[in-house]
């Protein structure tokens, strides 16, 4: 295989400690408002709690409005993304 190609598929590290961070701060955020995951999957998508989250998980993070839909359970990420930019009118 070409050696430029592996460089280009290989994980980069930096990318996983941003999912650390951001599954720290889901976590975080669960503990802070006493939800399980089950709890969390079992809100609904448009839920203010879920819309919080993902407010702060966008301002912290470099994750994607993708990678939030679908850890938060908010279904779509356009959805989502309706969702953040809703909040900010």
């Amino acid at each position: 295989m070409n050696a430029r190609y592996l460089s280009i598929t290989r994980t980069d590290p930096f990318t996983e400690s941003e999912t650390d961070k951001a599954e720290r701060i889901v976590a975080g955020e669960l503990k802070q408002r006493r939800l399980t995951e089950k709890q969390l999957s079992e809100l609904p998508k448009g839920d203010p709690e879920k819309v919080e989250i993902a407010i702060r998980l966008r301002a912290e993070t470099v994750q994607t409005v993708g990678w939030i839909a679908d850890r938060l359970c908010m279904g779509s990420r356009n959805y989502a993304n309706h969702l953040l930019w809703r909040s900010r009118q």
